[in-house]
């Protein structure tokens, strides 16, 4: 028997996702202070982005080769991010440069990054307990190549990938989100594939 004291209490975690920021700096600074007033309200609220941070916007013609970019995002206070295929734009070593100059908190279980320049701040998932509940957030990088200008980074494929590091994280989460940039076609297609995930947060395609 369990006394009604024993029991466990609900708890609700909240995610707030943004994706294909494309350069457009404007709303940035009203998502940070936005979701930096919900943290202070509840502690259970996680930032994340799914890539393609770079070109068409504001910020593309200050020619910093992603900068300017990155160190918004870092500003931001994101819990997880991933690179969309517009951030290797600029090459690989200048991805993984950016990536550790402002400490971006990427993840990425399907890439092997060159030996030279492995990001230090790039994971393959990250861990978050909140109020009791555990939260794995899974990043992949994206093989959608139409802005690659090299093939340093390598990218293996989605499903493997992830299925391997699903089966080691469902005995640790209870929730186990994966952030991935590559099209609501090819998310629900992973979905079926990947029944071990419960929520995948997507981008490329633009969709609100």
């Amino acid at each position: 028997a369990v006394s009604a004291a024993e029991e466990p209490k609900a708890v609700s975690v909240t995610f707030y996702h943004t994706s294909d920021i494309h350069d457009h700096s404007p709303p940035l600074p009203r998502i940070a202070g936005f979701v930096e007033s919900r943290k202070k309200q509840d502690p259970n609220v996680l930032l994340v982005d799914t890539g393609d941070w770079f070109n068409k916007g504001d910020l593309t013609e200050l020619n910093t080769r992603g900068e300017a970019m990155v160190a918004m995002l870092s500003a931001c206070g994101y819990d997880a991010l991933i690179p969309g295929n517009h951030d290797y734009s600029f090459g690989t070593k200048r991805l993984a440069e950016l990536i550790d100059r402002f400490s971006l908190p990427v993840v990425a279980a399907n890439c092997i990054w060159p030996d030279d320049m492995k990001p230090e701040h790039s994971v393959p998932y990250r861990i978050f307990k909140l109020d009791g509940v555990t939260v794995a957030i899974i990043g992949t990088a994206t093989p959608i190549s139409t802005q690659q200008i090299d093939s340093l980074l390598t990218i293996l494929p989605m499903d493997k990938s992830l299925s391997d590091v699903v089966t080691k994280l469902e005995q640790r989460a209870d929730i186990i989100v994966v952030l991935t940039h590559i099209g609501t076609p090819a998310d629900e297609k992973l979905a079926r594939a990947l029944p071990g995930v419960d929520i995948i947060f997507g981008g490329h395609d633009h969709r609100r």
